[in-house]
């Protein structure tokens, strides 16, 4: 973590979010010193517990903090507290991703009013949503047998990851199906990546064994395939800083700061304090490629910072113009943005129309969308 790239975030929050907590934790870590040994580690510890309890205390799930609780809880819980605070953004992204949905049906010219669809209709959250991390399930291990870096693409890649599949119609109403449609797939389409990704497997057991295979987490994770032509733009891959294990009663973590010195952290040894690892096991490429099972979690750090987030937010806007003719929306990089839909014709359905809906909000992230449109130019599966 850069340090002054996150004291740029995160000063002059409120003090009332869990955000400014986290904040004043972490400098106390990143400013801790004492005379000896024994105080430092008493100090961080303090500083450790008392941010546990507030987090605990605004927590929206409070079993996510049991011992086997989500661990993403923590960056979770993160950024809920700024998402209408304005000067918030840049704190909002250092561990969150921005993204929208955009889906597309056929629709049916053959049904009666209201229900027909004379011509194609879509939806679209036109207030970027956030996300604090990506989960692994063991289907899609199977699926991608165990390679990340396939799978990190199809996410960031305009494709809904694992098999794909050819949704009905979202317009029901009591369970009927009111438009025959074939709909387009509907993946988080991100606008933005976080400076801090975790990826979490929540179905990891500390029972298994290392021929359960694990997925491969490299040490490099490319945004972009090396024939990508923006691929070798500088700083637009993740760097492997962490990964968290599951034992038969806690969880343990290796991390690197620089990919060359790792510090291993069991809170049951060592006083709770992380330990410097040597000899053989010092370097990332040891440490951190995969010797352990039961692998967690994983967290990468991008390695461009705020520039690589900045070329990747330019090139997702210039694809989704291209292929869906939507314009993401930003007066600055700290102003939440928002998409609308520039193709001709395009009307967004007033609220009455929505008849499908019960009591439909008139304040709703996602819209809905009419527009006369070549069927073969709008069908994304």
């Amino acid at each position: 973590m850069d340090p002054e790239t996150f004291k740029a975030a995160y000063s002059n929050l409120p003090s009332h979010t869990m955000d400014a907590a986290f904040y004043d934790f972490m400098s106390a870590r990143l400013e801790a010193h004492a005379p000896n040994e024994a105080t430092l580690q008493a100090q961080l510890s303090i500083s450790r517990d008392s941010f546990r309890k507030k987090l605990a205390m605004h927590a929206d799930k409070e079993n996510n903090f049991g011992a086997f609780g989500s661990l993403a809880a923590c960056s979770e819980r993160l950024g809920k507290d700024l998402l209408s605070f304005g000067n918030g953004f840049p704190a909002v992204t250092f561990f969150r991703g921005l993204y929208t949905i955009y889906q597309t049906c056929t629709g049916d010219a053959t049904l009666h009013q209201p229900y027909n669809s004379p011509s194609t209709h879509a939806q679209l959250l036109a207030k970027a949503g956030s996300r604090s991390h990506l989960l692994l399930d063991s289907s899609l291990k199977t699926f991608y047998h165990g390679n990340l870096q396939q799978f990190f693409w199809e996410v960031i890649g305009f494709k809904a990851p694992g098999p794909s599949k050819s949704p009905t119609c979202w317009r029901r109403k009591e369970g009927e199906l009111l438009c025959p449609g074939h709909a387009s797939s509907a993946p988080d389409i991100f606008l933005n990546l976080p400076l801090l990704l975790m990826f979490e497997d929540l179905e990891v057991s500390s029972t298994g064994s290392k021929e359960d295979d694990d997925w491969d987490y490299p040490l490099r994770l490319r945004l972009f395939p090396k024939t990508h032509v923006i691929a070798n733009s500088k700083g637009l891959s993740y760097e492997l800083i962490g990964r968290v294990y599951l034992q038969s009663d806690h969880f343990t973590g290796d991390y690197s700061i620089d990919q060359q010195h790792v510090y291993s952290y069991n809170g049951m040894k060592h006083g709770g304090k992380a330990v410097l690892l040597e000899g053989n096991s010092c370097t990332a490429k040891f440490a951190l490629g995969g010797l352990h099972a039961f692998t967690y979690a994983a967290l990468y750090r991008l390695k461009g910072g705020r520039t690589a987030q900045e070329t990747f937010t330019q090139h997702q806007a210039k694809l989704l113009e291209e292929a869906f003719q939507l314009t993401i929306h930003r007066s600055s990089t700290t102003v939440w943005p928002t998409i609308t839909s520039s193709r001709p014709g395009a009307k967004i359905l007033a609220t009455e129309d929505l008849f499908w809906l019960h009591n439909p909000n008139p304040y709703r992230a996602r819209q809905e969308l009419g527009f006369d449109l070549p069927r073969s130019l709008d069908t994304l599966q």
